[in-house]
C-alpha cells in the first residue's frame, strides 16, 4: 500500500474570496500534479481532504487527471492544523488501497513523522 499526503495547493487570500478557492497558480498546481500522478500510475482506492475549500479543490482536481473522481471524500474526522493523526493512521491501517490525503502543512507533516518515524512529534 502507499499512502500519499499532499499539502493543498495555492488558494486566493481571505480578502479576495472568503471561502478561499484556489488561485489560478493553485488550479496549475493541482492539474500539474494530478497530470504527474498518472503518468506515474498513481490509482488511489480513496482521496481524503478536510472541510476547506482550498483542499477539496485539490483532491477533486488531482481526482479529475487520475480519473478517480468518484473517489473523492471529506475525511470523517477532522484533518486541520493540530488535529491528531491518530484516526488517520487507523484509517491508513485498514485501508485496502492506496489512500491520498490533501491537506494542511503541519498535519501533513505530522502525519509523514508517525508514518516514517512512529512519533509525530518528530521531524522527517
Amino acid at each position: 500500500m502507499n499512502v500519499f499526503l499532499i499539502h493543498h495547493a495555492d488558494a486566493l487570500a481571505i480578502e479576495q474570496d472568503p471561502l478561499r478557492h484556489l488561485s489560478p497558480k493553485g488550479r496549475d498546481q493541482a492539474d500539474r500534479l494530478g497530470t504527474r500522478l498518472r503518468a506515474l500510475g498513481v490509482a488511489p482506492a480513496r482521496i481524503l481532504h478536510s472541510d476547506k475549500q482550498w483542499t477539496i479543490e485539490t483532491a477533486q482536481r488531482i481526482a479529475a487527471k487520475l480519473g478517480a473522481e468518484g473517489k473523492t471524500a471529506k475525511a470523517a474526522y477532522p484533518i486541520n492544523t493540530g488535529d491528531p493523526v491518530a484516526p488517520f493512521m487507523a484509517e491508513i491501517a485498514a485501508a485496502s488501497g492506496d489512500i491520498m490525503m490533501c491537506g494542511h502543512v503541519d498535519y501533513v507533516l505530522r502525519a509523514a513523522s508517525q508514518l516514517v518515524c512512529g512519533d509525530e512529534t518528530r521531524k522527517v
